[in-house]
């Protein structure tokens, strides 16, 4: 073996080698060292790019100097999965298919860098530790929106930039978006959502302070909004706490106080 793996070429130990002045050559010893400085050429990195890498370039924490740009091939398709690992994907940029909750994107190390663009509609999930989202909330993706995430190590990334194909960023997008009809507000939604709603709605704790949001009575009689178990519902500018009524095509807004009280205010609600 040329290179023993540390980077040291060492010739084969045969009889004859290394050559005694006044010995006679042997051709088997000549002939074994001579092809084993040919295995050991054949193995290192040429200047003028003949050949490809056959294994990972370990720079040891040196850096890649007087360099232009490094050319890097796209990664094969990712199918989604709660656990999606973007870290073993084998290139920079990937396209994640499907459309399976991603609660992760697995275990690389710390400062790998990925660039991600999504085929269709799936959840990326918010964790504070595991998946960090840009506002703290899940997001909804769609064909073509794209993404930069960054390894923390230990199974833990942080997206630090979002960006919907609309071109909105995803704030925005967040604050813009109408729900379907349903009749409890989801803690996983962002903030400035409107929920729209037919029928009685109520409002559980838990929400983060700040979160602002509205509900729109789509529906021609008046519904309950129900003040839920452990929450102070409060109503702008009185001291009236308890269940809400909100009257037909009525829009009221609730800003967040704490995860335990909220204020609600608007247009037919009382």
């Amino acid at each position: 073996m040329p290179f023993n793996g540390s980077g040291s070429f060492s010739a084969p130990v045969v009889t004859g080698w290394p050559a005694v002045s006044g010995a006679v050559i042997s051709s088997t010893a000549m002939n074994a060292v001579i092809n084993d400085i040919i295995a050991g050429l054949s193995a290192v990195l040429v200047r003028d790019g003949q050949s490809a890498m056959t294994g990972d370039l370990d720079m040891g924490g040196n850096a890649v100097t007087n360099t232009t740009f490094v050319r890097e091939a796209k990664a094969s398709d990712l199918p989604s999965a709660a656990t999606c690992d973007i870290g073993g994907a084998a290139g920079r940029f990937v396209d994640i298919t499907g459309t399976t909750t991603i609660t992760g994107f697995g275990t690389s190390a710390a400062g790998t860098w990925k660039l991600v663009r999504f085929t269709g509609a799936l959840t990326l999930t918010h964790n504070a530790t595991k998946l960090i989202l840009p506002g703290g909330a899940n997001i909804t993706t769609a064909a073509g929106d794209t993404l930069i995430a960054a390894s923390l190590g230990s199974g833990n990334w942080v997206v630090l930039v979002y960006q919907p194909a609309s071109g909105m960023p995803a704030a925005v997008a967040a604050a813009l978006k109408i729900l379907a009809v349903q009749t409890s507000y989801d803690t996983s939604t962002a903030p400035g959502s409107v929920v729209k709603v037919t029928a009685g709605f109520t409002l559980a704790t838990g929400l983060v302070a700040g979160t602002i949001f509205s509900i729109y009575n789509d529906s021609a009689s008046s519904i309950t909004i129900t003040q839920g178990s452990g929450l102070t519902l409060r109503l702008a500018g009185t001291t009236t706490t308890g269940s809400r009524t909100l009257l037909p095509r009525g829009l009221a807004t609730v800003l967040v106080i704490s995860t335990t009280e909220y204020v609600l205010t608007g247009a037919g609600a009382s």
